[in-house]
């Protein structure tokens, strides 16, 4: 079953994965599944991603860049994550 059907995630709604574990599966999945359905993917962490972890997204941007970057980004890439601290 994929992420989208389990969650029942629908176009417009924010998804927040909380535990112990998976988290960051979860989130490259999810993502990149919506993302080759067409939508466009806003992902972020509330902690801080390894370098290893950010190469998982096709597009990674601090959340300094300022939402003209962001929405190019979003249009480029279709699937973006924004982060704080590395």
């Amino acid at each position: 079953m994929k992420l989208q059907q389990a969650f029942e995630v629908s176009k417009g709604e924010v998804v927040a994965f909380t535990g112990a574990g998976g988290k960051t599966a979860a989130l490259v999945g999810l993502g990149y599944e919506l993302h080759e359905a067409g939508w466009r993917v806003l992902a972020t962490s509330t902690v801080p991603m390894t370098e290893d972890q950010l190469t998982l997204f096709p597009a990674v941007l601090s959340y300094h860049a300022g939402w003209h970057s962001i929405s190019a980004a979003l249009g480029q890439y279709g699937f973006v994550f924004l982060y704080d601290a590395i």
